[in-house]
């Protein structure tokens, strides 16, 4: 029960960083390419496709986390049942990641957004983009 537990909490917290991303992230459009910069840093890259310019902002990082596993062993001493269990700890290896992607106009307006990524890499970004729309109300 504890694991269902946990897993749904990961879940709802997964869920209020996608949200607030997206409001901030909302919030962004229209505004010129550097406001971007004042809310989530400099971007990793920059690219150029016709008139418009896309900014990249990428984080990658990789970790463990231990896991407590429960193991039940049955068998027979004689002919009575025994029964017992293992607890053990396994080290699980995770990955990070987040890319939000902002593209501007020839005029550095900032006009669409993309992001893809799970809660362990968007958390940061998040929460700058999620305190950026409170400031401009938008959340």
């Amino acid at each position: 029960m504890r694991f269902k537990t946990a897993g749904l909490a990961l879940l709802l917290a997964g869920c209020a960083t996608f949200s607030n991303m997206e409001a901030g992230l909302n919030a962004l459009m229209g505004r010129p390419d550097r406001q971007a910069f004042d809310v989530l840093g400099y971007p990793t890259t920059k690219q150029e496709f016709g008139g418009d310019t896309v900014y990249t902002w990428s984080v990658s990082r990789s970790g463990a986390i231990v896991l407590p596993q429960t193991t039940t062993t049955t068998g027979y001493v004689g002919t009575t049942p025994v029964y017992g269990t293992t607890t053990y700890n396994q080290v699980t290896p995770v990955n990070y990641n987040c890319t939000i992607k902002l593209a501007a106009g020839g005029d550095g307006v900032l006009k669409h957004w993309e992001y893809d990524g799970n809660p362990g890499g968007c958390g940061a970004l998040s929460d700058r983009l999620r305190n950026f729309a409170k400031s401009q109300g938008k959340l």
